[in-house]
């Protein structure tokens, strides 16, 4: 489990470095789907850490991390919220032919999610 535990870490960070170091160059689209990936595996392997059982569907990733995480503190529900927007932003990218994204949101909120999810992989 801990291999596991630092895989889906470093397919985060992984991730995360593609957003952060082109989000200002790159189509929305990729940024979004970047971003949301870079948080799916934090949670992943946040859910490894704590020994909670990984859901078969992404929606299920993001109701399953609000069933375990919305009350811890501090912004515990925030982060739930910004799962849940990156897995809107990542949908629109992937499936709707109109560009509404913006990518500050999808790379501020892959930032803050993935250290949040770090910072509780870190404290157990």
């Amino acid at each position: 489990m801990i291999e596991e535990v630092r895989l889906h870490r470093v397919r985060a960070r992984r991730f995360l470095a593609m957003v952060e170091g082109r989000w200002d160059r790159e189509l929305p689209e990729i940024v979004a789907h970047t971003a949301y990936y870079a948080m799916f595996h934090a949670a992943v392997a946040l859910f490894s850490k704590r020994g909670v059982p990984l859901p078969k569907t992404h929606a299920g990733v993001s109701a399953r991390f609000g069933e375990y995480f919305r009350l811890v503190e501090p912004d515990g529900r925030d982060q739930v919220r910004r799962l849940g927007r990156a897995l809107e932003r990542r949908l629109i990218g992937d499936y709707d032919a109109v560009d509404v994204l913006k990518m500050e949101d999808a790379r501020d909120d892959a930032t803050a999610f993935v250290a949040f999810c770090e910072r509780l992989i870190d404290e157990t």
